[in-house]
């Protein structure tokens, strides 16, 4: 195939050597054989006063490839290693008529579109699919016999449908065919609703008999009853999963022995009520399964709670304490004293803290670090956190680096004679060093102490170059730019941001072990 290509390119280059036939040369070479013949065409349609000049003998050779390139595919389609090649085959059949379709002037190349019209093409696939489908469907491979409906619906059919819409020349022509396409495809997913019923797979009947009402919906409202088969397989399909999930919540809750058992048993009561609406007494028996597992889990975090307060008497058992509490209270409303206990201990376990500094991405991070540890107040506190930063700001300069160069270049006079000219002449270097320091102290006092100072020191090297005498023109000056204060301010900044945010969270750490 590929020498025939290239025989065929060499022909075109007889008429003309453009770059659009170099393109279809490569998607040749791709193997993307009917977007080559597609580059073909549309180089004719760009310039259709080529066509009228083209010798006989060119012609017949151009229908000759034509010819070869579609018996290539119409090969695979005959003796494909799979029913996967044969099918992808005959859509490439279809495909190539579609494209001829589109190029009037395909005419004089082939007669493809009359050997291969949409009656012939539809054969193919009517052979193909009902010959697979048989099989499949004769060794009970119901899976493949599906897959084989959907690759029709996802391939042939979607490229028709696309060129329906965007046609007009040819769209009848192409409707016809999509919809004897459909209409087989239809009757196949029919045919295996059928046997899912008979089999009482009627998840699958449902998917089946929708598939075929969607296949020939665009014809035919409801075709051979299978919007109907389709609501009365999923019908019965959800009726006999809100059974199942009814008789599985019902055997969970009867023998239920903890918290998970009665939660596996209020899942599967509401998995019942999902597939039917208020299935017998599922919503009562959800509640009733629910209620048993809250219980439980109030119970167990009351007890926690107790187990806390046992442990001691620091504030991180208050808060834990008062978590478990308020989780008991959340499970069962009003469970024992649970509420009254969790408002007790959080007030004794919450560590009141205040802040002393004015910098509010700092503030932000301590309560955001602090939340479930302790509340800010703004009076007497637990805990006080206090930071001072300060900067500076300054510029080294050095003395400059001063070279002299003296260098002899050939030039040309005014007459055009080549000269050696002299340049004497001055490289100045000069380097400043712009530096930013921030200070910063953070202290802890109160139920911890802490303290500890730090830096973050910042420095830019700008460098210019500079050349005075008599300089050649290959010698450029260079100047870089300080940064400047704020630049420099801005640089350090998110430095140190980084370097105490992650202090604050040690000082947090602490905090929280209180």
């Amino acid at each position: 195939m590929k020498k025939i290509f290239l025989m065929l390119l060499l022909v075109f280059c007889v008429v003309s050597c453009d770059y659009e036939l170099k393109r279809a040369e490569q998607a040749y070479n791709d193997k993307k054989y009917i977007e080559s013949m597609e580059i073909v065409l549309g180089y004719f349609e760009k310039n259709p006063e080529k066509l009228g000049k083209i010798h006989p003998k060119v012609r017949n050779e151009i229908s000759e490839k034509f010819s070869n390139i579609v018996n290539y595919y119409d090969n695979i389609y005959l003796n494909g290693n799979s029913i996967e090649e044969k099918l992808e085959a005959a859509h490439n059949l279809l495909k190539i008529n579609i494209l001829l379709g589109r190029y009037e002037f395909s005419e004089q190349f082939t007669d493809f579109r009359k050997a291969y019209n949409m009656e012939v093409i539809y054969k193919k696939y009517e052979e193909l699919v009902s010959r697979q489908f048989e099989s499949d469907f004769g060794r009970k491979n119901f899976t493949a016999a599906y897959d084989i409906l959907t690759y029709c619906q996802d391939e042939p059919l979607d490229t028709l449908m696309k060129e329906i819409d965007s046609s007009g020349k040819n769209k009848y022509e192409y409707l016809e065919l999509h919809k004897k396409l459909s209409q087989l495809v239809a009757d196949k997913f029919i045919i295996l609703g059928k046997k899912f019923e008979e089999l009482k797979w009627f998840r699958n009947a449902e998917k089946a008999y929708h598939a075929a009402d969607s296949a020939f919906s665009r014809y035919e409202d409801n075709y051979k009853n299978s919007r109907n088969k389709f609501e009365q397989s999923q019908d019965t399909a959800n009726k006999i999963e809100a059974e199942e999930n009814y008789k599985r919540g019902v055997e969970k809750l009867k023998n239920a022995a903890d918290e998970t058992d009665y939660r596996n048993a209020a899942s599967y009561f509401a998995n019942s009520r999902k597939y039917v609406s208020g299935y017998k007494d599922s919503v009562e028996l959800e509640k009733e399964a629910t209620h048993k597992a809250d219980l439980i889990a109030a119970n167990k975090s009351y007890d926690r709670g107790m187990a806390y307060l046992k442990n001691g008497t620091s504030k991180l058992n208050y808060r834990n304490a008062a978590s478990e509490f308020r989780n008991a209270d959340k499970y069962i409303s009003g469970f024992k004293d649970s509420r009254k206990l969790a408002d007790k201990y959080y007030e004794m376990g919450y560590i009141r803290y205040s802040i002393n500094g004015n910098i509010s991405s700092i503030n932000q991070k301590i309560d955001s670090r602090m939340q479930g540890i302790g509340k800010r107040v703004s009076g007497k506190a637990d805990v006080v956190i206090s930071y001072q930063t300060d900067y500076d700001y300054n510029i080294s300069t050095f003395p400059p680096d001063i070279t002299n160069k003296r260098e002899n270049i050939e030039t040309k006079d005014a007459d055009g004679n080549t000269i050696t000219r002299e340049y004497i002449f001055e490289e100045v270097k000069n380097i400043s060093i712009e530096k930013m320091k921030i200070r910063y102290k953070i202290t802890v006092n109160g139920l911890i102490n802490y303290s500890n100072n730090n830096k973050i020191e910042l420095e830019n090297k700008v460098k210019t170059l500079q050349y005075t005498g008599n300089v050649p023109s290959k010698y450029k000056a260079q100047k870089e730019e300080i940064l400047g204060e704020k630049k420099m301010y801005n640089k350090a900044y998110n430095s140190f941001i980084s370097k105490i945010s992650s202090e604050i969270d040690d000082i947090v750490y602490k905090i929280s072990r209180l």
